[in-house]
């Protein structure tokens, strides 16, 4: 069921609405959070998008990884987080989580050479 939605998607298309639209979202959203904290002067509201963000990326992680084990013949220990954005992500969620310091400052320099990377020349 799930082989058969996934083979009727359209193919991506580098630079296409869809990426385009991504993009559009991986640069304004983080502004806009940011701007609704500074507005809000909230700790509590800091901390639930702090937290909301860092247990969405940890569900995108869990849910992608089963979706590929389901959909695909890959073992579990191909899916295992071994690239420097996914390293990247769980720092981010540490860092997110916990408020150290050096957690954000890791994160800031593996997410920026990953992500970048990324964007550009995303993996086909």
């Amino acid at each position: 069921m799930i082989a058969s939605v996934i083979s009727s998607e359209k193919a991506f298309h580098p630079f296409g609405f869809a990426h385009l639209t991504v993009i559009a979202l991986t640069l304004t959203l983080p502004f806009a959070l940011a701007a609704l904290v500074r507005t809000s002067q909230s700790r509590r509201v800091e901390r639930f998008i702090a937290h909301g963000l860092g247990g969405l990326l940890l569900l995108n992680y869990v849910c992608s990884a089963l979706f590929v084990r389901h959909v695909s013949a890959v073992t579990w220990q191909q899916t295992l987080p071994f690239q420097l954005c996914d390293w990247a992500m769980f720092v981010i969620i540490v860092a997110l989580w916990t408020e150290r310091r050096r957690w954000f400052e890791v994160a800031y320099f593996w997410g920026l050479g990953g992500t970048l990377q990324a964007l550009i020349t995303p993996n086909l």
